[in-house]
């Protein structure tokens, strides 16, 4: 009886075994991530995060799994109002009235987000969400929707239209912004493929006749300043001619002046020359003839003198011979002594 309870007591056992061991092992797939959770209760344990592979976690535990893998969703068509341009600068206006509006513009973008590999991330997402994917999607649409309705706001048509040629989808979805949101839940923004920006066809007429008005307008201001140019240019060149003949007329002037001031010296030093001449004439005269009276050496300087005019002329006339008559030569021919 005891060796058939015994034999009885380890079949059971092996049998439990058989039936146990496949339960004490769990497998977290390749594009998958997880927490344990109890058979029993249905409690998460947050104590370790789960990568793919096989594990051991007990006949009582399995595992609640989320995709690491990234997901795609896409905003079709999300309509927003730009913000109206300034005229002068081109740029957003910084304080419209309320007639004034930007254009409407329908935004299609894809968002590619994924959950966050860590711990606490993964936590999150399941405390928000339950790891419930189609819940997450349709939040991020939601979130990407709201974003590009609010961020082309702060553009211009212009300036998103030039932004986009560019592959900055930052003006038609705040980047930033939108990660630091999904972050709230455990995921993360991996980027945003911005796929069609696009207007109605009144918009579009709006925003070409706004385009040819500024195109307009700038062609009017371009000659307007070309003018202007043109005039301070006409005004510089008659400036520099007046300052021209001004300086020819100074300098002419100067010249004038310097020559009639040479003139007037040589004819001071001339006069001066003659001056002295004559006294040194009329000192000579006096010690020679000491007994001649002042108006006979007075006459004798004058007669000398112009003998000697006479014969600077007479030399540069060619003239050889002056005749004088009696008169004349009195004083060089009677006796002075």
């Amino acid at each position: 009886m005891s060796i058939y309870l015994l034999g009885s007591v380890c079949c059971i056992g092996i049998l439990l075994a058989a039936i146990l061991l496949p339960l004490s092992f769990g497998a977290i797939a390749e594009e998958q991530l997880g927490f344990g959770k109890s058979r029993i209760s249905g409690r998460v344990s947050f104590d370790k995060l789960y990568h793919p592979g096989y594990w051991r976690n007990g006949p009582n535990n399995i595992f609640t799994k989320v995709n690491r893998h990234i997901h795609t969703v896409e905003v079709k068509r999300s309509n927003a109002w730009t913000c109206p341009e300034d005229a002068e600068t081109g740029d957003c206006k910084q304080n419209p009235n309320s007639q004034e509006v930007g254009q409407t513009v329908y935004t299609t973008c894809t968002i590619n987000f994924r959950i966050t590999p860590t711990k606490e991330s993964v936590q999150m997402a399941y405390e928000k969400y339950q790891f419930d994917d189609s819940r997450v999607r349709q939040q991020v649409v939601s979130l990407a929707t709201e974003n590009s309705k609010e961020t082309p706001q702060n553009y211009t048509a212009a300036q998103i239209f030039a932004a986009v040629n560019d592959d900055n989808p930052q003006v038609v979805v705040n980047v930033e912004h939108l990660g630091k949101e999904i972050s709230n839940f455990g995921y993360e923004l991996v980027d945003v493929v911005v796929e069609e920006i696009n207007m109605d066809d009144a918009a579009q007429a709006k925003f070409l006749l706004q385009d040819l008005k500024r195109y307009d307008d700038d062609l009017v201001k371009k000659q307007w300043l070309a003018t202007q140019e043109k005039q301070i240019t006409e005004q510089e060149v008659t400036e520099i001619r007046n300052l021209k003949v001004e300086q020819v007329r100074e300098i002419q002037g100067q010249v004038v002046a310097l020559e009639t001031r040479l003139d007037s010296d040589l004819e001071a030093y001339r006069r001066a020359v003659d001056v002295n001449s004559t006294l040194y004439l009329i000192e000579m005269y006096k010690e020679v003839f000491p007994t001649v009276d002042n108006m006979e050496i007075a006459e004798m300087a004058a007669t000398t003198t112009y003998m000697d005019q006479l014969i600077s002329v007479g030399t540069s006339s060619g003239v050889e011979t002056i005749f004088m008559d009696k008169e004349s030569n009195r004083l060089y021919t009677q006796n002075l002594g």
